[in-house]
């Protein structure tokens, strides 16, 4: 909400003050969806290409003094996403379900998306069902770093997940990770 116009009658307000409560960049990047964020190359260097991953969000500015202004903001992807280290580690997993165990998995697979995509690290984490091979599910990932993905093997959700498949899949899960080639 925009603080209300100044008047010029009654008493003046000691302290101007907003309507909602503020919101530190930081964490608002963090709610925004996988897909708002665009990869963009801004420029070919010695060692490749220099990419990043920006968002574009009308915000809405009010410094104490000026009524409201409106601008486009550009912001970098969270802290561990750095546009001096590139680089990061993609992750293939291939899961396959028992044949009367499609559902249940699916649940339990459906169940770590939002909680992953929330931590630190986490570029990219996309679950995908095979059209032809309904017990086929893989997920797309990509880290920034190897810490993200040794913290992410620890959180309670992923622990959980792995204690509920158990009964649910056919074989062992074949997860890869592999580096951007071009």
């Amino acid at each position: 909400m925009i603080p209300p116009a100044k008047t010029t009658h009654g008493r003046p307000p000691i302290r101007l003050r907003a309507q909602t409560p503020a919101v530190q960049v930081d964490l608002w990047t963090r709610w925004q969806p996988v897909t708002a964020w665009q990869s963009v190359t801004l420029h070919g260097g010695t060692k490749g290409p220099l990419r990043v991953e920006i968002l574009h969000r009308r915000v809405w500015l009010w410094d104490g003094e000026l009524v409201t202004s409106v601008l486009t903001k550009v912001e970098s992807k969270p802290e561990d996403q750095s546009i001096m280290n590139p680089s990061t580690i993609h992750i293939v997993a291939r899961i396959i379900a028992k044949p009367d165990a499609v559902a249940p998995l699916r649940v339990v697979l459906e169940k770590l998306l939002e909680p992953t995509r929330q931590e630190a690290g986490c570029r990219r984490y996309t679950l995908l069902q095979n059209r032809h091979d309904p017990t086929d599910f893989t997920f797309v990932e990509e880290w920034a770093s190897d810490a993200a993905i040794d913290a992410h093997l620890q959180t309670s959700h992923i622990r959980a997940a792995f204690a509920q498949a158990q009964g649910l899949l056919a074989a062992e899960p074949d997860i890869r990770q592999y580096e951007l080639v071009g």
